[in-house]
Order: C-alpha cells, then structure tokens, then sequence
C-alpha cells in the first residue's frame, strides 16, 4: 500500500490526479493472494476492529487466527489446492474466514445466498465440481434447511461453531495452481441459474485487489471508517468492496447477514457508519421505514459517504436521499466480470443527475459500432472494456469463450449499449447520465473486429449514458472468464 497511499494528501484526504493512476500503478506492491492483505493489516493494526458483529468485536489479530485455524481444519477435510469450496451462508465473519482460508490454500471460494432454491444450489454444486459444501447454520434458517437437506453433520471449524459439513465429493478434480495473483482463481461467483443453467465468472486474487485498492483510494478509505456491509458477499460488490477493501485499508465491517432498514437507521444513528453502499432500494426502504416509525428526519452520525450500484437510479430518490442527509448519493456502473467496477461517481465531484461518474483509473474502455468504428461523441455504440479488474482467461490460461477481436488485447464486451459524451485529454471519462430504463436489445451480439491499442488510447471515451443491456438477463457476452464445467464433463 504504501506507493499509492502517498498520493492521498493530508488535507481532508482528498485524492491527487487518480485520472493519472495506470493500472501498472494500482498493482504494484500487491501480494499474490487475498490471505496475504488481511496477515499486512494485521501485522501493521492488530487491536483494530476488523468485525463488528451482532454486538461481537473481532480485532484483525484474532480474526487472521482465525482464518489459520479454518484452513487447518479444511486440510484434514480433504481440501487441496485447485478443490473448489462451496460457502453458503449469509454474510458473515464465518464466511469472509473461509474466503481467506480458501486463499490460504490456493482453493476456490464460491459464495452462495442460502436464500437461493434447492434446485439453484444443487445446480451451482454440480457445475463448480465443488469438493465440499460448507453451510453456516448459525446465521440463517435457510442455510439450516438446506444443510440438512444436504446431510450435512454440523461441527466446529477453527473457532466457528454450527458449520454444516457436507460430504466430501471424491470425483471433483483440482485445478491448475499459479504462483502470479494474476492467474490464480480466487473465488467463483455465480450470476444466474434462475431459468437456465448457472454461469460462474472466475476472478483471480489481483482482480479482487485491484477493484479493492481503486475503490479505496478513490473513498479515501482510513481506519476510523466503520463499512455497513450489508451487499451480500455472494455478490461481487459485497466482495471485492465490503471485504477486501475494507480489509486492504483496515476499517472496520459492520457485518450484516441480512437487510432491516430499521437496522440501518440506529447503526447510522448509533454505531459510528461513516460508509454505505447499496443498492437502489436500500435506500427507498430506509426512507419507507422513516415514514412508517414516525421519524421526523433520518439522523446521519458519522455518515460521510454514500454509494449506489446495482440497478438504474431513479433522480427522484436520489435527491430525496440526498436532502435527508445533506450528502450526495454517488451512482457507479459494473459488472462481475470486472470485478465490479467499471464507472463510478466521486464523491469530491458530485453530480445532480443519475450519472455513472468517470471510468475508473487503470481501466481502457472504448465505445464501437460493427467493424469496430469509433463511435463519435453522442453516438451510441456497444461499451467495451479492459483492464486488472476484468479476467479475461478461462480454465488453464484457454479463453472459454471466443474474443470479441484480437485475444492479445484482452477487450471483453459487458453487452451495454451506452451513448458517448465528450472525450478528455487525461482518461478522464464523464458518464453524463444513465437511462432510467434498461430495454433488451436484439444488439446482443453486436461483432467487434480487431482495433489497435494505439487507437483505443488516443480515443479515450467518454459515456454520456447507458442505453440498454445489450444481453438479455445477466448472459453476458462478457464471460470470457466463465466457467462452463458441464462443457467439458
């Protein structure tokens, strides 16, 4: 950390050029796995909270005991490097140790909602080649359900209590080991499975940094910051954001398994939250829960940053958020293949409309039409990206996809049709607004032939808004990282 931590200023710790930043910049100094982050803060704070859950405190010291202790315990249940592990809970300092242990041992996390259907986790099982199911019964009834529907015997795991053990799967294969952070697998997220078979994006252990330094730095992250996490973890955002950044910078995680606005509301008012992300009604209930307990005006504490992502933002509740707490409600757009982030809103440059801010530092974006024309500024053309966020490599180093060009420069396509806004001279690229309304556009396969690097530079551009999600659902033809296990079975 201590390279790009220079560029904060001690004034206010605002930011100085992060237009500047390259991606070499944000990866230098990195470790190779995410265990490594959380044994640094550790080493450097070790009293300071790094947990704060249902009124328990963890201190970093004894939560990366913690995570050496569960990955001890998944050895002697088998678990080898390249074994996929499958997680399913709520979220939970159980489950952010055994992401940790996962990485401790070159293992694959997969971080399941146990508030999927049976059907949705038998399905993720079977297409990860999981080696084992962990269920953490403690932290919800859904997660009790299915560990018994599973036959899975609680236990105890390091210092974690009431953890579901499901059988140990002795047809599942281990997968290659990499010593960079750039090629090996950290976790495998899954983003459908609802009416078709589920599709798991691969992200190595620098993608989950990369995305964690950036939002970081740019939140101008310290450790007297208390993080509301209530994204859930089996998300990227609540992933890469609410944990590993979190992690990266030493706040502290106000854990929560599961969102009560009226929970939101005294944790604001009472627990020092200085950072809130959410999604879009996170917000539109806390301000129904105002109205329903009588609350004159929604205190704000030690609030000082509030995000939004995940689906459109409405302008009306944006500013209806904002004139409760007297800050802004900063927008930003991603996807899981990039870890999420792509675009976001800053909160030293706020903006009054739904933008989705500037792309973010280290990241190449261009905007093209078939033949890879360059769009012209207010035209409309499919957003195509790359980056250290973005893995753009399948299972031992094979694209499981084909690329959308020329495979050495590593251009994936989020399948969204945005109009371009005025280009700047320094990669500063302004999203001057984002439509209310996603359409499905029959665009879906919109081709894209090869295009210089040099080009893509020199044309930095910029979105003026969002038009559609170009894929129907969440199928996006950007899964050059997605693992399709049944494939090759």
């Amino acid at each position: 950390m201590t390279d790009l931590t220079k560029v904060v200023s001690t004034g206010g710790g605002h930011l100085v050029n992060p237009d500047e930043w390259t991606g070499a910049d944000l990866l230098r100094g990195l470790p190779a796995r995410l265990h490594m982050v959380l044994e640094a803060t550790a080493t450097a704070n070790p009293g300071h909270p790094a947990f704060i859950e249902s009124g328990v405190t963890w201190s970093y010291a004894d939560f990366a005991a913690s995570v050496v202790a569960v990955a001890a315990d998944l050895v002697i249940m088998g678990i080898r490097p390249g074994d996929r592990i499958m997680i399913v809970s709520e979220n939970s300092v159980a489950a952010s140790a055994f992401v940790l242990a996962a990485s401790r041992l070159d293992a694959w996390a997969i971080v399941t909602n146990p508030r999927l259907s049976d059907r949705e986790l038998d399905q993720i099982y079977v297409h990860s080649g999981a080696r084992r199911r962990f269920f953490m019964r403690g932290i919800s009834t859904e997660a009790t359900s299915h560990a018994d529907r599973c036959l899975a015997a609680s236990q105890a795991i390091g210092p974690y209590r009431d953890i579901g053990v499901g059988p140990l799967n002795d047809a599942a294969n281990d997968e290659p080991v990499h010593p960079d952070g750039d090629k090996q697998v950290a976790v495998l997220i899954y983003t459908s499975g609802t009416t078709g078979m589920p599709k798991g994006v691969m992200l190595s252990h620098h993608n989950l940094m990369f995305a964690a330094r950036s939002s970081g730095l740019l939140r101008a992250l310290v450790p007297d910051d208390r993080v509301y996490g209530v994204l859930p973890m089996s998300h990227i955002i609540g992933l890469s954001i609410g944990l590993v950044s979190t992690m990266m910078f030493g706040a502290t995680n106000v854990v929560v398994a599961k969102y009560d606005p009226a929970h939101l509301a005294r944790s604001i008012a009472n627990d020092g939250i200085s950072i809130l992300s959410g999604v879009p009604a996170t917000y539109q209930r806390l301000l129904a829960h105002k109205i329903t307990a009588g609350i004159a005006r929604l205190p704000s504490g030690r609030l000082r940053l509030m995000s939004v992502a995940g689906a459109p933002l409405d302008l009306a509740l944006k500013g209806r958020v904002e004139a409760e707490f007297g800050m802004p409600l900063t927008n930003a757009f991603g996807i899981t293949e990039c870890s999420p982030s792509i675009s976001s809103v800053r909160n030293d440059d706020p903006r009054a409309d739904d933008s989705v801010g500037k792309i973010l530092p280290g990241i190449d974006t261009r905007i093209v039409r078939a033949g890879a024309r360059l769009v012209a500024d207010g035209g409309v053309g499919e957003l195509h990206v790359r980056g250290p966020n973005a893995r753009s490599q399948g299972r031992s180093g094979q694209s499981s996809e084909p690329p959308i060009d020329n495979p050495n420069e590593r251009w994936i396509c989020p399948c969204t049709l945005v109009r371009g806004g005025p280009s700047h001279a320094a990669g500063s690229t302004d999203a001057s607004g984002r439509s209310v309304r996603h359409r499905r556009s029959r665009a879906a396969k919109a081709h894209c032939a090869p295009m210089s690097n040099s080009s893509a530079r020199n044309r930095k551009p910029a979105i003026s808004r969002i038009v559609s999600q170009a894929c129907a659902g969440r199928s996006r033809r950007a899964t050059a990282a997605s693992r399709r296990v049944s494939s090759r079975r």
